[in-house]
């Protein structure tokens, strides 16, 4: 693995070389500068892990930069730097997927190196996270299902000589038919291979194998006017996951009979809504379980907006838009 690309976008010169200076010291990191907002845009597809951003450009104010950053590679950590401290200004940063919010003090690039540190070990455990979803789902398929499907090839030429055994047979069948089923459904959830054609593709085939293969829930997936050729894939991988997290969360809890997605584009924005008619629940009561964190953290990680709704006897909602 190369170093991790660290870009500074400072259009004050020297303090640009100053923070240049310091981050070099770590034999880690390449370093760039950049003196604008679209020399860093016309330089993206290179991939940086972490951008620390002056928020003050000739060509651009930090909000507006950071949301064109994380639109272009959702996986970068946003850094910004500003001379003023504004608490409204950093939480809308927070919101827009920002990693922190640095004010231009005498330690500001003391801190900015440790900060860059912990931002780089962020982006670099995301970037492994889908990577081990992959491997563990290869490992899946090629180990515990390969020896599946030998036992039950197996067990195919066994001749029972009596009830009893007959009995047996069918059970031990029965297990490892259910076994590879679901086997292979936790390989899907793992790692869809529908996810690098894009999202529209990948959404249209999951509902249509939950449609295919469920007896008690109705799914209903409608695509409107959409085109998502130029979606980068961490935004596909973690759109998708959160879609996914909320139908795994309406299939185990809400005793649901419908779920429906809709996607579609307005206004350049990606935005799905989804929803199911279970038995809803009181959000201000229901405690954050572990499905509902990772939505929010898969959100973050891209930029995106949830709003999740939910009314005890009617279902639950959610608005997620990029």
């Amino acid at each position: 693995m190369g170093n991790s690309k660290i870009f500074i976008v400072e259009d004050d010169k020297f303090y640009a070389k100053l923070i240049h200076h310091k981050i070099s010291m770590d034999s880690d990191f390449d370093v760039r500068i950049f003196n604008s907002g679209q020399e860093l845009l016309d330089n993206l597809h290179e991939k940086p892990h972490v951008v620390s951003l002056d928020y003050t450009l000739p060509d651009y104010l930090g909000l507006e930069l950071t949301t064109k950053i994380l639109h272009k590679c959702s996986n970068c950590q946003v850094i910004l730097l500003s001379a003023q401290s504004d608490l409204t200004i950093a939480v809308e940063l927070m919101k827009a997927g920002a990693y922190d919010y640095l004010i231009k003090d005498n330690d500001a690039i003391e801190k900015l190196w440790f900060k860059i540190h912990k931002a780089n070990e962020r982006y670099l455990l995301q970037e492994n996270l889908e990577d081990d979803r992959n491997r563990i789902a290869m490992e899946l398929h090629d180990g515990i299902g390969q020896q599946l499907v030998a036992l039950n090839l197996f067990m195919s030429q066994l001749n029972p000589k009596n009830d009893d055994e007959v009995y047996i047979k069918q059970k031990c069948n029965q297990i490892v038919t259910d076994s590879l089923r679901q086997m292979k459904t936790l390989c899907y959830n793992l790692a869809p291979p529908e996810i690098e054609y894009g999202l529209s593709h990948s959404l249209e085939v999951f509902f249509r194998n939950l449609s295919d293969f469920s007896l008690n829930i109705k799914y209903e997936f409608q695509l409107k006017m959409f085109n998502n050729e130029e979606i980068e894939v961490d935004i596909t991988s973690n759109f998708f996951r959160i879609i996914q997290e909320f139908v795994s969360n309406s299939q185990k809890y809400s005793n649901c009979k419908n779920i429906k997605c809709k996607l579609f584009v307005k206004a350049n924005k990606i935005s799905a809504f989804i929803f199911d008619d279970g038995d809803g629940f009181d959000v201000n009561k229901v405690t954050h379980g572990f499905g509902l964190k990772n939505m929010l953290k898969r959100a973050k990680i891209i930029g995106a907006k949830i709003n999740l709704e939910s009314t005890i006897g009617e279902g639950t909602k959610m608005l997620l838009e990029i």
